[in-house]
């Protein structure tokens, strides 16, 4: 039947997949304010910063083209993996046989799309990178299991923390003791949220963070 072709509802990229974008584009800001691209007297290899940028502009035009195809395999528009066209009702006989996985990933991913998209007005560059590895970070320490956030609560900065300008260092904070989160938004939800209505504008909204690593500001 076609209960291979669902794999599609687990395959929308994970928090850790954006992670390795700003890892990198905070890299590349980093490796041109250091000075790595002044010259010198002597030889110096291709700037590793160009090959850098060039790297995570494939990357991303890449995350880009498989954020829009996954839209569309869940609209219903194209063939997953050229072979099976899964319609809303696959989608929903699947969540209904798998409620309490699909509920709590639904979930998740609402709490990510909310907190996520205010990052889109921010007009600095670099201001937008801090804030979606920060969000990321938050995320992930959310959902975690107890153990790995008491690691990092462990590591977390206090109040009194402070991180360079140029500086792009997610981390967990703290104040009195009590974790804070400076972009996670989570909300009490009356209602029970409909997957297809969630994972769709996620994929959009995710389009339009990619693009945002395209552009020049």
């Amino acid at each position: 039947g076609r209960t291979f072709a669902f794999h599609v509802t687990m395959s929308t990229p994970t928090p850790s997949s954006l992670r390795a974008i700003t890892h990198s584009a905070g890299a590349a800001a980093a490796g041109h304010s250091s000075g790595e691209l002044d010259d010198s007297s002597t030889p110096a290899p291709p700037p590793r910063t160009s090959n850098v940028v060039n790297q995570l502009a494939a990357l991303v035009r890449k995350r880009i083209h498989n954020m829009d195809y996954l839209r569309r395999v869940h609209t219903g528009s194209v063939f997953w993996m050229n072979s099976v066209l899964i319609t809303h009702d696959d989608l929903r006989a699947f969540c209904r046989k798998n409620v309490n996985l699909m509920e709590k990933r639904t979930e998740h991913w609402f709490f990510l799309g909310i907190s996520m998209a205010p990052l889109l007005a921010i007009d600095s560059s670099h201001e937008f990178v801090r804030g979606l590895a920060q969000l990321l970070e938050e995320y992930e320490y959310y959902f975690s299991n107890a153990a790995v956030q008491g690691m990092k609560r462990f590591m977390a900065w206090t109040s009194s923390g402070h991180v360079g300008p140029e500086e792009i260092r997610p981390t967990i904070h703290k104040t009195m003791g009590s974790v804070v989160y400076e972009f996670l938004r989570t909300r009490n939800i009356p209602i029970e949220l409909d997957f297809l209505q969630v994972v769709v504008p996620l994929c959009e909204l995710l389009t339009s963070v990619y693009q945002r690593f395209m552009e020049e500001r």
